[in-house]
């Protein structure tokens, strides 16, 4: 059996101040070595599925570079009920580099539910039927949880999870939703997590999830409107084997997201590769309406393909000196502006289409219809005339003249009436 000793210096008060790892002999024929470093072994999935409660499990994924053998290892999966009382199993057997141990609740020959339910035994028999969505479980090396150390947690020690961030109950939570997750965390930490609801036919025992080990670490995503177009921004703490990354768009009158820009074609979105530097990026979407909401949407691609979604962003473009409504199609500004009591504005359209030009109030309500038909190609030429108002008094204040093209596209500009 090879031992590991720690060698305490003292003060003359007989407090330790400091320990090393390594020491010689006093023979001088032996030296001891550095204590191995814990290998990378973490809770990947917690269940507790809706429909049969018996058929819960947890998972474990080894993402060390070598097989785990629990024989000359000592590892402890241990269960907290209710944030109280403790319930402490040693693993048994291993786990290959890259594969995943399934840990069930009831996995033995008299009460098999694991096995009816998912077709195979799991690794390991946890026993019980506990293990409830306000349950915490902790994985413990060296030793259970009384003295060994901590190195993942799904929950918080001593808390009852019924309420909090964590709980599960009815629920399946799968490790590593938007970021790269490839060791343990002994503070249990949302972002690392998805829960969703779940029944048995939503769990994956036995399976690496794809959303285990997704290629970036995204750390930041925000969208500003510059110049009458959408810039978006977003920053990576790490990359792991990135291609690149692609950008989709929708307004809320689109059902489905359309692809706008991706790595392929755009040189600055093409992605890092594998790193653990910050890197910035940007993109500038410059086909945009002014006043319209856009919801962007962006994914990164990994070597092998895989494609993984990192969230969404909404912003909106304000206006400039045109408004660019469409390609073809633009709204010059009121002038003059500030006006009394008439202002006029130019339309160019390239093609035949539907228009709508009204004013509002501040508070939204409609002042005025300057048109709602459809428009040839050529210049159009409108005047609104606030004393022209079939007996509505108009009064000094902020008014938007409003465009819409075959009742899509829209723009907004400001005029001032000074009375």
């Amino acid at each position: 059996t090879q031992y590991y000793f720690k060698i305490y210096p003292y003060t003359n008060s007989g407090s330790d101040i400091d320990y090393k790892t390594t020491a010689t002999v006093p023979n001088g024929n032996a030296t001891t070595g550095a204590e191995p470093a814990i290998p990378d072994l973490f809770i990947s999935e917690v269940t507790d599925p809706g429909d049969v409660y018996q058929a819960r499990f947890v998972e474990l994924y080894n993402n060390d570079g070598s097989t785990i053998d629990f024989s000359s290892q000592t590892w402890y999966l241990c269960r907290q009920t209710n944030g109280g009382s403790w319930e402490d199993k040693q693993l048994t057997g291993s786990v290959a580099s890259g594969s995943v141990y399934t840990s069930a609740n009831n996995n033995d020959d008299t009460d098999d539910y694991f096995y009816s339910q998912f077709g195979f035994m799991a690794d390991f028999n946890y026993g019980g039927s506990s293990g409830n969505g306000d349950d915490g479980y902790f994985l413990y090396y060296g030793n259970d949880h009384s003295s060994g150390t901590l190195v993942d947690a799904y929950g918080v020690i001593d808390e009852d999870g019924t309420g909090k961030d964590w709980e599960y109950e009815n629920c399946r939570a799968v490790r590593g939703t938007n970021q790269t997750v490839n060791k343990g965390n002994a503070t249990w930490t949302a972002a690392e997590w998805e829960i969703t609801s779940a029944d048995v036919a939503d769990c994956t025992p036995g399976t690496k999830d794809n959303d285990q080990s997704l290629p970036v670490e995204l750390s930041s995503f925000t969208a500003k409107s510059v110049n009458s177009s959408i810039q978006l921004l977003w920053t990576t703490e790490s990359e792991t084997e990135n291609l690149g990354f692609v950008i989709a768009r929708k307004t809320a009158d689109d059902k489905e997201w359309k692809e706008i820009a991706s790595y392929i074609n755009n040189q600055t979105l093409c992605g890092h590769g594998s790193t653990s530097k910050q890197n910035t990026y940007t993109y500038t979407d410059s086909k945009v309406i002014p006043g319209i909401e856009y919801e962007y949407l962006l994914k990164d691609v990994s070597y092998d393909g895989k494609i993984a979604e990192n969230g969404t962003i909404k912003a909106i473009a304000k206006d400039n000196e045109a408004n660019n409504i469409a390609e073809g199609f633009v709204l010059h500004p009121a002038y003059p502006n500030p006006f009394n009591p008439a202002t006029s504005m130019k339309l160019n359209i390239s093609e035949s289409a539907i228009i709508k030009l009204q004013v509002y109030n501040i508070t939204g309500e409609l002042v005025n219809t300057l048109n709602n038909s459809r428009l040839n190609s050529g210049v159009h030429s409108f005047t609104w005339n606030a004393n022209d108002q079939q007996g509505v008094q108009v009064s000094s204040g902020v008014y938007f003249i409003h465009m819409t093209v075959d009742n899509k596209q829209t723009s907004l500009q400001k005029v001032l009436l000074v009375r």
